[in-house]
């Protein structure tokens, strides 16, 4: 997950089952507690001029992490930086 400021809200069952399925989140800030002591794993990567995570940045973190292949469901920002 892109998530930049870490806004994903806790409530979700993404967030929720975080323990027993592997959650990951691309983030410019230090991680979250909140999401952390979900079992959600929160990793900072570098920034856009406009703060946003670096896509670039995200894909070696991703590779860093053993994931080799994505698929990108986002808005049109994201869409168009790939």
């Amino acid at each position: 997950v892109l998530d930049s400021c870490q806004r994903l809200p806790s409530h979700l069952k993404l967030v929720r089952t975080a323990a027993e399925t592997p959650t990951l989140v691309l983030t410019v800030r230090d991680p979250e507690p909140r999401l952390t002591d979900a079992g959600v794993t929160v990793v900072r990567v570098a920034e856009t001029g406009d703060g946003r995570v670096s896509l670039p940045a995200a894909l070696q973190a991703l590779s860093l992490h053993g994931i080799a292949l994505v698929m990108v469901e986002g808005g049109g920002q994201v869409a168009a930086s790939l």
